[in-house]
């Protein structure tokens, strides 16, 4: 099956997924807004682990949640989706959507993957700083230009050291004392 036909294919199963999961208020005090940006959450979710990363959710892991939410999730926002109001309702989006998969018999860790979210609660809502977002940006196009595989963490990780190493103000203005 081609790239294409398949990515149609998992928008297809998510779009049915979030009809299944909004015909029921997902909280009795949710805006139309917020309804829309949990339901983003969890469709760029899955999206960037069954397209991007060619994880069915039979595969999801905790391990898995936390390589998206860290490292790509962000990146695939539009700006007008950065919002402090948006990055709040992640861990309310993401157990939502597991626990819907855990209902359907979709996923095999929900409790362990939730659990995994109720622990990483703080870092998930405080994900979007700016600085970051825009290093993030950069590092990538970075890696693109170098041709760098983005699959491949080893690589990944031995581009972003050198970097970082290449460019100490980088790493000093991302982490020093004010962040």
């Amino acid at each position: 099956m081609s790239e294409e036909k398949r990515a149609e294919q998992v928008e297809n199963m998510i779009d049915e997924w979030l009809t299944k999961i909004n015909s029921k208020p997902l909280a009795s005090d949710f805006s139309a807004e917020q309804t829309e940006n949990a339901a983003t959450i969890m469709a760029v979710f899955s999206e960037i682990a069954m397209i991007g990363m060619k994880k069915n959710p039979d595969e999801w892991t905790p391990g898995l949640v936390e390589e998206i939410m860290f490292s790509r999730f962000s990146l695939l926002l539009n700006p007008e989706e950065k919002t402090e109001a948006f990055f709040k309702l992640i861990p309310f989006s993401l157990k939502i959507l597991f626990t819907f998969l855990k209902n359907e018999r979709i996923i095999l860790y929900a409790a362990e993957i939730c659990q995994w979210v109720d622990k990483h609660e703080v870092e998930l809502t405080s994900l979007y700083n700016p600085k970051f977002d825009a290093f993030y940006h950069r590092l990538i196009s970075e890696m693109e230009s170098n041709q760098i595989d983005l699959n491949d963490q080893g690589a990944v990780s031995k581009f972003t050291k050198n970097y970082l190493k290449a460019h100490p103000e980088i790493g000093f203005d991302l982490y020093g004392k004010e962040n």
